[in-house]
């Protein structure tokens, strides 16, 4: 859960959604994941570089990298090397 407020969120639909699809109210930095095969969840509005989108919409990390986090928003920031 992130440290925003309610009132700072907006209903954004993801832009690979339907633009036929309704959309439900997501943090900033997140996006709807609505229509056919969506997951109809809140997620991740922007792509990261050596990462891509798994079949849930959810950002994962392409071998030899690990995800990280903005500290309070949860917002995947970078794919950054394993060590």
């Amino acid at each position: 859960m992130t440290r925003h407020s309610i009132g700072s969120w907006s209903r954004r639909l993801c832009p690979w959604s339907p633009k036929s699809a309704s959309a439900e109210p997501c943090s900033p930095g997140f996006c709807w994941d609505g229509g056919f095969q969506g997951s109809l969840a809140c997620k991740p509005e922007v792509e990261i570089p050596n990462g891509h989108r798994n079949d849930l919409s959810n950002i994962i990390c392409n071998g030899g990298f690990h995800l990280v986090f903005e500290e309070c928003t949860g917002i995947p920031k970078s794919c950054d090397p394993n060590q």
